[in-house]
């Protein structure tokens, strides 16, 4: 595999955080850190995940980390293709273990319908375009089990009984990271989302959700420029924002 060449070119360990995203933003405002610094915490105590809820992580069970990024040529309505750099990045990694690894809309991981992995994507924003980026990931790897409320997680370790170094599993998933990473600066926008798609849990298939108005049966019909995820209700497509519309297991 190639070598990195942006992302993983520097690594920071910390023995414990409160979030690796925030430590890498406090940094970042500071302009001292390069592109691709990866910080990494052995424990990370207020871990955060999408709409604020927390990310649950035990040490040396769990790789907490966050990169920093600027992707100063992506505008605004382009951002989310980003995120499915990142996305696409760990499922090209998972794939040497797990033979068919999902992305969750917009940006969970899964194995067998349980979640192994999430992402938090901050994003600074100056003239229209995306000026610097904190992504922070989650993944699930030598658990072997979880708490009672949290029944649809599970780990790479509960998939495959293989158990990983973290340290080693980093060095790997920065390199598939950094490949879909200049993938994405050098505007291979239709093959990103091509694989991201390609990738998509429960695309085309039937799923429960629910809206502001309740339950319903839809069909995921695909995905905007703009991140917006694209339901089929009967005749009707709809499209939803991340705080619009839930999956329900």
């Amino acid at each position: 595999m190639q070598k990195s060449l942006i992302i993983g070119n520097s690594h920071i360990v910390l023995h414990k955080t409160a979030s690796t995203n925030q430590y890498l933003s406090e940094w970042a405002r500071k302009k001292v850190i390069a592109e691709g610094t990866v910080v990494r915490a052995i424990n990370q105590t207020q871990g955060r995940g999408q709409k604020g809820t927390q990310w649950y992580s035990t040490p040396d069970e769990s790789l907490t980390f966050s990169l920093y990024l600027i992707p100063d040529f992506l505008p605004i309505d382009q951002q989310f293709f980003l995120n499915m750099a990142i996305c696409n990045g760990i499922i090209s990694c998972f794939k040497q273990f797990f033979d068919q690894p999902q992305i969750k809309w917009p940006n969970d991981i899964f194995l067998n319908k349980k979640k192994c992995g999430g992402i938090l994507i901050e994003n600074s924003i100056s003239h229209g375009c995306i000026s610097s980026s904190v992504v922070g990931i989650g993944i699930n790897l030598n658990q072997k089990a979880f708490p009672n409320d949290l029944p649809f997680a599970t780990s790479l370790f509960m998939q495959t009984q293989l158990h990983f170094s973290p340290d080693d599993f980093l060095l790997n998933l920065c390199q598939h990271l950094d490949i879909e990473y200049r993938q994405l600066r050098e505007g291979k926008m239709e093959q990103i989302q091509k694989c991201y798609l390609g990738h998509l849990f429960g695309l085309n298939n039937e799923q429960r959700f629910r809206n502001e108005s309740g339950e319903f049966i839809g069909i995921i019909k695909g995905i905007t420029q703009a991140g917006l995820l694209v339901v089929q209700n009967g005749y009707t497509e709809k499209q939803y924002a991340l705080k619009e519309i839930q999956f329900v297991f």
